[in-house]
C-alpha cells in the first residue's frame, strides 16, 4: 500500500494530514503491538477471510453446513463479523474501521477476537468513542508512517488489510469469502457513500493482485458470486479440505 498511498489519496480525496491526526489519536491509546500474538493465531495455518460483500451470507452458511470453519483461522473485515455473530460464529480476528456494526464489533472483542483497529481520518470519533470500549485484545494500524504502537502492514480496504496481515504473519494458505468486487455492496458493509465504496473496492481488488505476485502463500478464492481475482485461485467447496 505504500507504493500507491500518494495516489489512491489523491484520487479518492484523502486528507493525508488527517490520517496522520488519527493514527496519533489512536497511539495515544493503543498498548504495545505485540507481534508474537498474530503469529500465534495465523502462523503456517489456513486463513478464511470473509468481506462484506454480498456473496458473504451465502459463503459462510455453505462453510457451516460443510463443517470447515473450525479448519480455518477465521478473520473478518469489519462488518462480516456481524454476519458470523448472528450464525454463531465468533472470528479469530476482526479488522476494522469501526465502519460496520459497533455492538457487533465490541461483542466479538469480548469473546476472544482480537480486533486489528485502523485508524483513517474520517473515522476519528470512532477511535475517540469505540476503541476505549474493546475489553480485549486490540492492535493498531494506520495506512500513513507507522509508530511503535501503530502498524502499517499494508492494504487499504479492511479486505485487503486482513489479507496483508495474515501473509505477514505467516498464513500458509487464504481463502477469500464473500469479497465479490463487483457493483453491488453487501448490506453488512456499513456506512458509504455507494460511488466512493466501489472506488475503494476496485483499489482493494488491485492490491490483492498484486499482492499475490509473492511467493510462500497459496491464494484462493471461495466467494460464491463474485468477479475473478487475478493470482487467487477460484475454488468450491470440494477443495478446502486439500487446503487445511
Amino acid at each position: 500500500m505504500a507504493d500507491h498511498y500518494a495516489e489512491i489519496a489523491a484520487e479518492l480525496g484523502i486528507d493525508v494530514l488527517k490520517d496522520a491526526e488519527a493514527r496519533d489519536i489512536l497511539d495515544g491509546i493503543a498498548c504495545d503491538f505485540e507481534c508474537e500474538v498474530l503469529e500465534d493465531i495465523f502462523s503456517e495455518n489456513p486463513v478464511a477471510v470473509f468481506g462484506c460483500g454480498p456473496s458473504l451470507e451465502e459463503d459462510v452458511q455453505t462453510l457451516i453446513d460443510a463443517g470447515f470453519l473450525d479448519s480455518f483461522v477465521l478473520v473478518a473485515a469489519d462488518g462480516a463479523v456481524q454476519a458470523l455473530l448472528e450464525r454463531d460464529v465468533c472470528p479469530d480476528v476482526n479488522v476494522t474501521d469501526l465502519d460496520g456494526d459497533v455492538e457487533s464489533i465490541i461483542r466479538a472483542n469480548s469473546l476472544g477476537c482480537v480486533t486489528v483497529v485502523h485508524a483513517h481520518g474520517d473515522n476519528i470519533e470512532s477511535l475517540k468513542n469505540v476503541v476505549p470500549m474493546l475489553e480485549g485484545a486490540f492492535f493498531a494500524t494506520t495506512q500513513v508512517e507507522p509508530t511503535l504502537n501503530v502498524r502499517n502492514f499494508g492494504g487499504f480496504t479492511d479486505g485487503d488489510r486482513a489479507v496483508h496481515l495474515a501473509v505477514k504473519f505467516g498464513a500458509k494458505n487464504i481463502v477469500l469469502c464473500g469479497m465479490d468486487f463487483g457493483e453491488e455492496v453487501g448490506r453488512y458493509s456499513g456506512r458509504f457513500n455507494i460511488e466512493f465504496k466501489i472506488k475503494k473496492l476496485a483499489w482493494g481488488k488491485r492490491i490483492l493482485e498484486e499482492l499475490s505476485e509473492g511467493e510462500g502463500v497459496g491464494y484462493y478464492n471461495f466467494t460464491r458470486n463474485g468477479v475473478d481475482v487475478r493470482g487467487f485461485e477460484k475454488i468450491g467447496v470440494e477443495r478446502l479440505s486439500s487446503l487445511v
